[in-house]
């Protein structure tokens, strides 16, 4: 995708359905200025190493969140992380450059510089437990929010009177700037969260106000050229990390500062509304929707999206095309044959060997796919963009599609050069040619379709092509080709039945040669003599062997040497291996019950093995 289409794409999925398209787009061009990002709106993302820089990309990142519309607060996960003291600088100012804006702005950062931090006014600071540490003095502007372990893991722990400050301060703030930081001192890591608003200052100049308060509370003196926010996480650490046996929670509710909190918190809920209807939050609770849009709008445009993603990816699609190209040409030509026996026996062939590309096409499919996968579940499944139903039917939907045209690609290259065409007459010359298509068709649905399947709950491709190869070999091997089933062990006689190669090549191998007269080549002709001075034909001689065996004479009214041919029509050879004719609609609908049955089970694993769930789903 473009830069643009990424940011519209985040619009049309995360903004409400009652905006209007346009006027989501107009929106986008206005984040797109906001961020100078005209000059490469246009350029096409990529991976990590081509495309986009790392400035742009957290450019991009940024923008893709602001395109959504939040209401009250944007969340943005380590925007500063792998980036250059330059170009932290300039992200930085971008994100306070948001914020002056009036956009609500939550960020993780890890290892906050001495200046980086600096950036920000107040500190709300959390030890373990929930214990509030320091909060500061009357009034606010920044506030800076501190944890020593993770936020989300401390609410059950934290005062009410912390979190109602907190939420306060989202809903009734100017503009809110919200900054984790995550720094690690020692092997344990501790991590910072910064809450920032506008009202006024109270960190002080270069952290002064801070660092005053912890030294004359007993914290030891802090180093001149120390980082304030290394320095304060080391003078809270609990006892046993070192930090001897002063209890900061306590200091902090003696202190003055904790009076002037008591005093804003009862200045913000006379803010707020004075009457409050229980039914009203149950209400609002029966109409959330975890997604803004409808499946049918999400597929859609996910269906869009993965479309030109194929389509800019050169490299997979002409290997595809190339693949079955060449490879449908190489087997035409060298099984091309007339309707001898050897030529029958080229022909089977040449369908068996086409069988063999499945693996070749699973492992360009499968590749293709796991990048997108980590995409989704990386980022955009846990910001809820769209569904993961949605994510696995388009991906499924587009290589059935791009497989359609590979499919007549196929047939051109490999039905006329292996001259299959000889076997049929002028009435039924189309019929015949167009369901050897729509077989080749079905094959083709069936390989994308298993190569999903098999990749959806597997990580490493190099796994899943592994166990998809060696679950076509079987398919294959016990087939019907190359030993038939009446040959097969008993044991193995169910292979025949649930292979999809069987009803593969017996619907392909029907439609093409049945109903065709065989004609022997000469090395192929068995010559044999009637009994001398019996005055017998070759017919009577040789007539009821040939019906009974199926063969036919070639010479039925000689006396001296009698010319056979083993075989008299294609249907003869067809039930060597137990195949006919009359099966041919029933097999290709066989196929797709195997095409319907991969894409439920894609669905089905997809969903046991990758979607979180209950408890699962709260934690993450």
């Amino acid at each position: 995708m473009t830069v643009r289409e990424a940011l519209e794409f985040s619009a049309l999925m995360r903004q409400s359905a009652e905006v209007p398209r346009q006027d989501k787009f107009q929106y986008v061009e206005h984040v797109i200025s906001m961020l100078e990002m005209q000059e490469f709106a246009g350029a096409v993302i990529r991976v990590l190493g081509e495309g986009l820089n790392i400035e742009q990309r957290k450019r991009l990142t940024i923008g893709v969140e602001l395109a959504a519309g939040p209401q009250l607060l944007v969340f943005f996960d380590e925007p500063t992380s792998g980036l250059d003291s330059q170009t932290l600088w300039v992200i930085s100012v971008l994100i306070k450059k948001l914020a002056s804006s009036g956009q609500a702005v939550l960020c993780m950062i890890h290892q906050p510089s001495a200046i980086l931090f600096d950036q920000f006014d107040r500190l709300l600071l959390i030890a373990p437990g929930g214990k509030t540490v320091y909060f500061g003095g009357e009034g606010i502007r920044f506030l800076s929010l501190a944890v020593t372990t993770p936020l989300w893991q401390q609410l059950s722990t934290m005062s009410w009177a912390t979190i109602c400050c907190i939420l306060s301060l989202c809903s009734l703030s100017g503009f809110l700037f919200l900054q984790f930081l995550l720094y690690s001192p020692t092997k344990h890591t501790l991590q910072t969260c910064l809450l920032t608003t506008d009202l006024y200052p109270d960190i002080g100049d270069k952290s002064s106000t801070l660092i005053n308060y912890f030294e004359r509370n007993g914290a030891p003196k802090i180093e001149t050229e120390a980082n304030p926010a290394e320095w304060m996480l080391q003078v809270i650490k609990p006892p046993q990390e070192g930090s001897g046996n002063v209890d900061w929670h306590e200091i902090w509710r003696n202190s003055p500062e904790y009076k002037g909190v008591k005093k804003e918190l009862n200045r913000l809920r006379a803010l707020a509304p004075t009457q409050h209807h229980p039914d009203s939050d149950a209400d609002q609770g029966s109409q959330h929707q975890e997604f803004v849009s409808s499946f049918l709008f999400q597929f859609w445009e996910v269906l869009i999206r993965t479309s030109k993603h194929f389509w800019r990816s050169p490299v997979y699609m002409w290997s595809k095309i190339t693949l079955i190209t060449l490879s449908s040409l190489y087997l035409g030509f060298s099984y091309t044959a007339t309707n001898s026996v050897q030529g029958l026996q080229n022909q089977l062939w040449a369908i068996f060997l086409l069988l063999v590309l499945f693996i070749n096409i699973n492992e360009q499919i499968m590749p293709m796919f796991v990048p997108q996968r980590a995409l989704y579940e990386s980022r955009e499944r846990p910001s809820k963009i769209y569904r993961w139903s949605t994510y696995v039917l388009s991906n499924i939907l587009v290589e059935i599609l791009w497989n359609s045209v590979m499919a007549a690609v196929m047939f051109v290259c490999w039905y006329y050069p292996v001259g299959f065409v000889r076997n049929t007459t002028d009435e039924d010359r189309t019929v015949r040619g167009f369901l050897v298509f729509l077989f080749l068709w079905t094959y083709l649905l069936f390989t994308s379709t298993f190569a999903h399947f098999a990749i959806v709950w597997i990580d490493l491709p190099e796994t899943a092509g592994a166990l998809t190869s060696l679950f076509w070999m079987l398919c294959i091997l016990f087939c019907g080709v190359g030993v038939p089933k009446v040959d097969l062990p008993a044991f193995w006689r169910f292979m025949y039945r649930v292979s999809p190669a069987t009803y593969l090549v017996g619907g392909i191998m029907t439609t093409a040669v049945a109903n065709t007269d065989v004609v022997c080549a000469d090395y192929e002709i068995l010559h044999v003599s009637p009994p001398v001075g019996g005055n017998v034909t070759c017919g009577d001689f040789l007539g009821p062997f040939a019906k009974a065996s199926g063969g036919r004479v070639l010479n039925t009214a000689e006396l001296d040497v009698c010319g056979y041919c083993p075989v008299a029509t294609t249907n003869d050879f067809l039930a060597q291996f137990d195949l006919s004719y009359d099966t041919r609609w029933r097999d290709f609908g066989l196929m797709w019950v195997y095409v319907i049955f991969n894409i439920a089970a894609a669905m089905g694993l997809y969903w046991v093995f990758r979607v979180p769930k209950g408890k699962e789903t709260k934690t993450k």
